[in-house]
């Protein structure tokens, strides 16, 4: 008896004992240069994969289009593969076992057959993914007549395995597989045949219908005298999906719900991308409080983002300078005025961790920091920027993140350096930059900052993550491409 050759949504050439103990099948076969329809792969819709139970069955919920070929797959699918091979058809028809899947399993292992899934186009940094059949939620259903198999597979329950028969902790999401089916054929030649299937990422974008709501920033910002958000939403998930749009205050009290069924995106193709429209009274909010926003189905949360109420946020009154003298000299001195709708922190970039100052939500402050000369970039200015205390702790984290409006990082400027001759002396006539995109100085009626001055040195800073630096460096890169796209 040959070693087991199974294994749906992987195959591997690998040795003879190893497939036998996990179940993942041994490949030693050339794809032809196009399908010729003997297997295919449909998804099963609703709640038809239960009514299945023969092949007249099968038969007639695609007559009746409870099956359809999508343009991709999603994670959570229930699909239909179908497989027609007389060689295995034999095989089948000879073999014993408890149920039909187990005959089916018990054919390949018997014959010099093969009935795998490959992944192809494997990113370099992952393992190669197979997914093992007899550990995976699968369900055979015969049809000898039309020597025919129909395998009904339940993505939501399926196991991932690397090459060693080790598990990996993969989600499908824009995984790209292949099916194919190798067995002998009648002539005594052999058959092989493939169907594609590429899996794609459950994702979900919401954009406002109302001006007091700034989605595309980072924290999302909404404006204290609102009590309705409404958004228009787009998804991978099909036409007919039910969604759930929900907002949630700080203390997991529900403010709003709104049920929601998607349409399709497109007339020409109802079963591709879908979107919706929600409306939430959330009530009157008071600055500075905070909720979450989410959209959701039964099996998880598709899309989920923090709202903090308040003014949009503001930074202006920029300047930067090396201090020559004192015990400050040869240090760089950045100065800010700040006005968050969140705690964050202002920052300038340094050879490190930012030097950053704590910023309290909903108040203008002025802030000093201290960094060291290497905050000076080879075109003579220091980076600074704001960022959303996303956490809450007070202290930079690899969980806060640089503070985003409209989907740039606006709260961010480069301010050319000058001379000072000690700490407060200033050489030179230029003045104090102002930061674009609407980051004007966060000044009251009367034209004076809000707050007292805030002195902060490298000393005083705690040192965050390798994920705060990481996030740094790619607001840099961030702000050189959007300057050079922009032409600055």
């Amino acid at each position: 008896m040959q070693s087991a050759r199974l294994a749906l949504l992987g195959a591997v050439t690998t040795a003879v004992l190893l497939a036998a103990a996990t179940g993942v099948a041994v490949a030693d076969h050339q794809p032809p240069d196009a399908p010729d329809g003997n297997v295919s792969v449909a998804v099963v819709g609703g709640n038809a994969t239960g009514t299945l139970s023969n092949a007249t069955a099968v038969r007639r919920a695609r007559a009746a289009g409870a099956t359809f070929d999508p343009p991709y797959l999603l994670p959570g699918d229930r699909l239909l593969v179908e497989l027609r091979s007389p060689g295995l058809t034999r095989a089948y028809e000879a073999s014993d076992g408890a149920n039909a899947t187990e005959r089916l399993f018990r054919a390949v292992n018997e014959t010099d057959a093969n009935l795998s899934v490959a992944q192809f186009a494997v990113t370099p940094e992952r393992r190669q993914a197979f997914v093992s059949l007899r550990r995976s939620d699968v369900r055979v259903v015969p049809d000898p007549a039309n020597e025919t198999f129909f395998l009904l597979v339940d993505t939501r329950n399926v196991t991932l395995v690397a090459d060693d028969g080790d598990r990996l902790d993969y989600d499908l999401d824009h995984m790209s597989f292949r099916v194919v089916l190798e067995a002998p054929a009648g002539d005594g030649g052999r058959q092989v045949s493939t169907a594609d299937v590429v899996f794609e990422h459950l994702d979900t974008d919401l954009d406002s219908r109302s001006p007091s709501l700034e989605l595309d920033g980072r924290p999302t910002v909404l404006a204290p005298n609102a009590t309705v958000v409404s958004v228009n939403g787009s998804t991978a998930a099909r036409a007919n999906t039910t969604l759930t749009v929900r907002a949630v205050d700080a203390n997991g009290t529900v403010l709003a719900t709104d049920r929601v069924v998607t349409d399709a995106a497109n007339d020409s193709e109802p079963h591709g991308p879908s979107t919706f429209a929600a409306t939430l009274s959330v009530g009157s909010l008071s600055p500075t409080d905070t909720f979450r926003l989410s959209v959701e189905r039964p099996e998880g949360t598709l899309w989920r983002q923090t709202v903090v109420v308040g003014e949009m946020p503001r930074m202006g009154n920029l300047s930067a300078a090396v201090v020559e003298g004192g015990e400050r000299d040869g240090e760089v001195r950045v100065d800010g005025t700040v006005r968050l709708p969140d705690d964050g922190f202002l920052a300038v970039g340094d050879d490190g961790p930012p030097v950053v100052a704590p910023v309290p939500e909903g108040e203008a402050v002025n802030r000093t920091l201290y960094a060291s000369r290497e905050a000076v970039t080879e075109d003579g200015t220091a980076f600074v920027f704001v960022m959303w205390d996303a956490d809450g702790s007070g202290n930079l984290t690899d969980e806060d993140v640089s503070w985003h409006v409209r989907g740039d990082p606006d709260l961010s400027a480069r301010v050319p350096v000058r001379t000072l001759e000690s700490a407060g002396t200033t050489t030179g006539t230029e003045a104090a930059t102002e930061t674009p995109h609407e980051t004007a100085s966060p000044t009251g009626e009367d034209g004076t900052a809000g707050a007292e001055t805030v002195e902060t040195g490298t000393s005083e800073t705690g040192t965050p993550g390798f994920g705060v630096l990481s996030a740094v460096a790619a607001l840099l890169l961030a702000v050189a491409v959007i300057r050079k796209r922009n032409g600055r």
